[in-house]
């Protein structure tokens, strides 16, 4: 029985809620870019734009609403620590950059997870794939980096380096790897 005193869970709305974190996200850019900062406006733009057809996909499946403001929250939070120049400051091998490589490795291997299993069925197959598509993203990102690293001063951005590109690499690694081990036992123990 329900006492009338207890409140009704609301559930989240996916939808308003990638609008708002898109927002907040374009809005720090603008930010950026009205204090000279365009080398952290172009790197931070390109996700937001690559990531704009997931609310396309989002018409026909809601799922996709919850999987774009995952990304959004994870580039929001990578893109407010330039506020506090904290990655100047940060220690090499371990830090936040570290574990936002991890989380960013987590979560592509869950996106890998949820867009591929229908299509394929052999379970070795379909946990390698994970791993190496987060791998493969995380590497792609990599890539990325210093190429931005190589463009003129003002609109460049500052690379650490190939052992921190490696470093970044294995975090991503790490992270895909916990999120397949644990979508394996979950799998397991469910049957």
């Amino acid at each position: 029985m329900t006492s009338h005193n207890t409140p009704q869970h609301m559930p989240i709305n996916w939808k308003y809620t990638t609008i708002l974190f898109r927002t907040i996200y374009l809005l720090l850019l603008a930010w950026y870019a009205s204090n000279g900062m365009l080398n952290i406006v172009i790197v931070c733009l390109v996700p937001y734009l690559v990531t704009l057809p997931l609310l396309f996909f989002a018409k026909k499946n809601k799922a996709y609403y919850t999987l774009d403001t995952t990304i959004m929250l994870i580039f929001l939070i990578n893109t407010s620590v330039f506020l506090t120049d904290y990655y100047d400051k940060e220690p090499y091998i371990l830090g936040f950059d570290k574990l936002l490589h991890a989380l960013s490795g987590a979560w592509l291997a869950g996106f890998a997870a949820v867009t591929t299993r229908k299509y394929i069925t052999n379970n070795t197959i379909f946990f390698i794939g994970m791993i190496i598509f987060a791998i493969a993203i995380g590497g792609t990102w990599e890539v990325f980096e210093w190429i931005f690293s190589l463009l003129p001063e003002g609109i460049n951005i500052a690379s650490k380096g190939y052992a921190d590109s490696m470093q970044d690499i294995i975090a991503v690694s790490i992270g895909s790897i916990i999120t397949t081990t644990w979508i394996k036992l979950r799998n397991d123990l469910l049957g």
